[in-house]
């Protein structure tokens, strides 16, 4: 899980003001660059970020 400081700069590099938006962000826009880029990121931690958003989707 994100700690509150890195967080807050996710939200800020997607320019959007709360972490469900970021949800909707990356479930609307996945050839987006920046989505791309995160996803690419996240795969060295053990997050599944396709299941993260399908979760959320529920």
């Amino acid at each position: 899980m994100l700690n509150k400081k890195n967080g807050n700069k996710l939200l800020q590099y997607f320019g959007l003001t709360s972490h469900s938006e970021i949800m909707d962000y990356v479930r609307k826009n996945p050839e987006d660059e920046k989505v791309k880029e995160i996803k690419e990121l996240l795969k060295a931690l053990p997050i599944m970020t396709d299941e993260e958003v399908g979760r959320n989707e529920k």
